[in-house]
């Protein structure tokens, strides 16, 4: 089904995106609730994380950079601090026990069927392990498996290859990008958030690497484009050609 989840959920990113820039139409509107029905009958955590983000592109559209970081930084700090404290008012939903939960039942269930797994940083039931957790979490979901992961499995193995391609992308894009002449879009901070909550949070559910590479698949259009939108190949060419020569002059 994750060709299904890809397909909602670029389905709803541009019907939303098509009511910003042009408003309501029947039309519109009757693709941004398919793609809200295809979300929760497939990933309904994926809901979860993009719900607030997509309230905050709607405030903050057409607003300037630092208007833009504020409103998303606000939503999403309102949106997790009334997430984690839902159990003072309904115990039914405490969202840090969850996760606590699904962790460990995930670590069981690689135990039981032998899968390739990777050491989960383990969280206790609260938000603050959560969130101390959650860095090393997400490093795990966006660099493993590492070619040290592969243990002879030939699909870990074409993961790894695929994670070395991000990562020469990723130190690319470094190298290249002079980050303060991009403009800030609303996008450009939904991605972001979109893709650093995903991936902890799977990075911290997860320990089985088959798991973690299909479960943030949904998230890699976001960090390709995040990436092709900050590379800037002309100035990637300079500065390597500069570190060449130098190195070549410091060797002669």
């Amino acid at each position: 089904k994750d060709g299904i989840l890809i397909s909602g959920f670029g389905l709803l990113m541009y019907s939303f995106t098509r009511i910003l820039k042009s408003g309501f139409t029947f039309k519109r509107i009757l693709m941004f609730l398919l793609a809200f029905i295809i979300l929760i009958v497939t990933k309904t955590y994926v809901l979860v994380i993009i719900l607030p983000g997509l309230l905050a592109w709607w405030m903050a559209y057409k607003r300037k950079s630092l208007k833009i970081i504020i409103t998303f930084m606000t939503i999403y700090i309102l949106y997790l601090t009334v997430a984690f404290n839902l159990y003072r008012f309904n115990p039914d939903y405490n969202v840090a026990a969850l996760i606590y939960y699904k962790q460990k039942n995930f670590i069981d269930f690689g135990i039981l069927h032998k899968a390739t797994m990777i050491s989960l940083p383990l969280i206790e039931c609260s938000a603050t392990s959560i969130l101390i957790n959650s860095p090393l979490a997400f490093c795990n979901t966006m660099f493993r498996p590492l070619l040290t992961d592969v243990k002879y499995n030939p699909m870990i193995f074409l993961s790894a290859i695929e994670n070395l391609l991000i990562i020469f992308m990723i130190i690319a894009c470094i190298i290249s990008s002079d980050f303060k002449s991009k403009r800030i879009d609303p996008i450009i901070i939904f991605s972001t958030i979109f893709i650093i909550m995903l991936f902890a949070l799977i990075g911290l559910i997860s320990p089985v690497l088959g798991a973690i590479v299909r479960y943030r698949i949904i998230a890699l259009p976001c960090l390709i484009f995040l990436l092709v939108y900050y590379y800037d190949k002309a100035k990637l060419l300079n500065r390597l050609s500069f570190f060449i020569s130098k190195s070549k002059k410091e060797g002669a």
